[in-house]
């Protein structure tokens, strides 16, 4: 017995993305589709298939009738261990009573049917209430409320939930929910009046949300309170006293901090997280202290002496590293002194003044001292670059916040942080949180590449302030290098004369975009796209020239000139007779294409810390295998199968599974956010105005050039982007004010 058959009719349902299925569909569960019939006609191996086809325009999971919950509590992958034998019993035991002894959750008497243990009837009780919470999710979707957002609140407030809604429904926002929604729900399910309180707080929490994903911790008064009047507004609610009322009630209930008497606002969390910091910063320049090295050289005798013992015809600036002695410029020696006599301080400085022989200098000062250096940056592929510049190991930040070397970290210890401009609050809250008071911390970075993605802004802001301990690197080292000092100007805000030799080590091409977007800004929409495709053409041709050696860096991933739409190009133009991969696929009964081919260069989107491959590592696709190739472990067994290999940028050659595909794309073309802190011969950065354009992105991609810099597009847009200040002026952030306060509090010495 397998329940019971209602028709013969079959259907394949079509749910669009805007309807939130709010569980796995599985054999048993019944489904209330309204919707559209249509015949669809498929092709599966060579033969037309038709099938009836239902383009729903609502669907939702009910409950089924009678005995035909058999069925459900047979097959439903929330009832494993029940079984139809054991279904059927509860169902002859109780009948129609089971309904309500699941909702009931009554694990007694369902345990009392012979051959249920407890255990078992535990478990049917708690997959039976994932059903219930689907009436739930149900009237969150009625509201446009999507589903993980209804799933996130269930998780945490289990069988709470509805009573936590009732006392609050803005709760939700706390979960990702849209202020539509969420807002629609509240007024719609509870009656809620447009002027309640708890509408009121939701408005500023709901402001202060898409203000922080702006990047702003401490937004002003008069921005915030234009954000709740655009949430509050309603026909018969004029919003701007409402939007005053909401900020006091926010205050008193917490969830604002008012800074700057009331003209700047924080949310607790960001208050907390930049108070943190601050206080971490403020205990290392407390805590200063003469014995913390001995000095390279007197601070009273402006001559300079060596840390070693000096070699016949060595300068007094060389310092040895690995076996070599480095020369220091004057610049280089007053650094390294200001950053070994500080328990915290910054090293800044642009594209080719000497950053990373100061720090091997620093290193070598460091191990002469007994000094352990732990190295990190934010993405791996910097983490990769900065191991192989400074051959120490280097490890990315979030593998650094738990590494048993962070916790073990004392006074003898210094962490050094490299590529810090990315560095959010929320990150450098996490490393002040994991890094033991008395360890020794160093930022390095260049203020003028990319800011943050996270909110907030640490590197650029303790730059900043006067108190901080910061060695400026401001010396070129490479002369007459054209990149450099096309970056330098860049970097100061100038938009220099380029040349259109494409030959040269610096070049911008912009004809064809002036033949669509730039000139013919009012003309029809496919001329412009004209415009675009003959840059994209362009970019690939100019790849082709060197393939091996170049790298196409984009602002944007969709698009013509997006990082999506350039690595099919490439693609093609370089590897599109290339031998395939593909992976079986049941739902095909057979192989489908993965998008990928022998030869590709790959880029993995996710780190994988048990096999070494990071997020932003870089390969290439050496090897399909078909059929795949049984993996064993070290004891013989199986663990899983290779579908191809791949060289990676850290010289070892992994297997590609099929676990791994999601997480890796084709490389042909990255983003310029992927690429901070790596280098290769020839860049070729697409140029087109967009809201991320800005001169810190064009800076950072200029700067990954060694060789030639090849820019494409709107020159116009360019220009544009270097003369406006960078993103960064305009977040709206604390630090500086919490550390100010917390430095006077201290009477922390200058």
């Amino acid at each position: 017995f397998d329940g019971t058959a209602i028709n013969n009719e079959h259907f394949v349902v079509s749910v669009p993305n805007r309807l939130h299925i709010s569980t796995a569909v599985e054999v048993g569960q019944w489904w209330d589709v309204s919707g559209t019939p249509s015949i669809y006609v498929r092709e599966h191996h060579g033969l037309r298939i038709q099938e009836r086809q239902i383009d729903a325009t609502d669907i939702k999971l009910v409950l089924p009738n009678g005995r035909h919950v058999i069925t459900l509590l047979a097959h439903g992958q929330r009832f494993s261990g029940i079984g139809i034998s054991k279904a059927t019993r509860l169902w002859e035991t109780y009948g129609e009573g089971l309904y309500e002894l699941l909702n009931e959750g009554r694990v007694d008497l369902i345990a009392s049917v012979q051959g249920i243990s407890e255990a078992a009837a535990s478990a049917l009780v708690s997959g039976w209430k994932t059903y219930g919470d689907c009436t739930v999710i149900q009237r969150l979707h009625a509201y446009g409320i999507p589903h993980s957002v209804a799933e996130h609140s269930i998780n945490h407030f289990e069988d709470k939930l509805e009573d936590a809604l009732a006392e609050d429904p803005y709760r939700l926002l706390s979960f990702s929910g849209s202020w539509r929604g969420v807002d629609a729900f509240a007024l719609g399910h509870y009656r809620l009046t447009a002027d309640d309180p708890r509408r009121l707080i939701g408005a500023v929490e709901e402001a202060m949300y898409r203000l922080l994903d702006e990047g702003h911790t401490a937004p002003p008064r008069h921005v915030l309170l234009r954000r709740v009047e655009l949430l509050l507004s309603t026909a018969n609610n004029p919003p701007s006293s409402s939007a005053a009322i909401a900020l006091t009630e926010a205050q008193k209930h917490g969830v604002l901090v008012k800074l700057h008497g009331d003209q700047q606002f924080q949310q607790l969390g960001a208050w907390v997280m930049e108070s943190t910091i601050a206080r971490a910063i403020t205990e290392r320049l407390s805590n200063q202290s003469s014995d913390l090295f001995t000095p390279i050289y007197p601070s009273n005798n402006s001559s300079h002496s060596s840390i070693l013992p000096k070699r016949t015809g060595q300068s007094d600036m060389d310092i040895e590293h690995s076996g070599q002695y480095i020369q220091l410029t004057d610049e280089q020696h007053h650094a390294l002194q200001r950053i070994t006599n500080h328990r915290i301080a910054l090293l800044s400085g642009g594209a080719g003044v000497g950053k990373t022989t100061l720090l091997k200098a620093l290193y070598r000062h460091f191990d002469e001292s007994g000094i352990t250096v732990l190295q990190g940056a934010i993405a791996g592929r910097a983490a990769q670059r900065m191991k192989e510049a400074t051959q120490r190991p280097a490890r990315t930040l979030a593998s650094l916040l738990y590494s048993k070397d962070l916790l073990m970290a004392g006074g003898q210890t210094i962490v050094v942080i490299d590529e810090a401009s990315m560095l959010d609050v929320i990150t450098m809250y996490r490393l002040c949180q994991a890094l033991p008071p008395d360890a020794r911390l160093l930022l390095v970075g260049d203020a003028d590449q990319l800011m943050p993605v996270g909110p907030g802004l640490v590197f650029h802001e303790l730059i900043d302030h006067p108190r901080i301990p910061h060695a400026r690197l401001t010396q070129v080292m490479r002369h007459g290098n054209e990149i450099a000092t096309f970056a330098q100007t860049v970097r100061r805000g100038i938009w220099p004369q380029v040349g259109q030799d494409e030959k040269r080590p610096v070049a911008f091409l912009n004809a064809s975009v002036e033949q669509g977007e730039a000139v013919l800004a009012s003309s029809p929409q496919t001329q412009q796209a004209e415009g675009l495709r003959a840059v994209a053409e362009n970019i690939v041709r100019l790849y082709m020239k060197a393939p091996e050696s170049t790298q196409i860096l984009c602002s944007l991933r969709n698009g013509v000139l997006g990082v999506g739409s350039l690595n099919l190009m490439c693609q093609a133009a370089a590897n599109g007779i290339a031998l395939p991969l593909r992976v079986w696929s049941d739902a095909e009964g057979g192989f489908i294409s993965t998008g990928l081919r022998l030869n590709d260069p790959i880029v993995s989107n996710k780190n994988h810390w048990d096999i070494g491959i990071l997020n932003g590592s870089l390969g290439r696709i050496t090897q399909i295998e078909e059929p795949p190739t049984p993996l064993h472990d070290e004891e013989g067994n199986i663990c899983g199968f290779a579908i191809a290999w791949v060289n990676w940028d850290d010289g070892v050659q992994r297997p590609l599974t099929e676990d791994l595909l999601p997480s890796c794309d084709l490389a042909y073309a990255l983003t310029i956010h992927k690429a901070q802190g790596s280098q290769w011969p020839i860049v070729i950065v697409p140029v087109i105005p967009s809201r991320l354009l800005d001169r810190s992105l064009l800076y950072t991609a200029i700067t990954r050039a060694q060789n030639q810099i090849l820019l494409l597009g709107d020159e116009l847009a360019a220009r544009l982007a270097v003369q406006r200040p960078p993103k960064s002026k305009h977040r709206q952030t604390a630090l500086n004010l919490h550390l100010s306060e917390q430095l006077a509090e201290e009477r922390c010495p200058l």
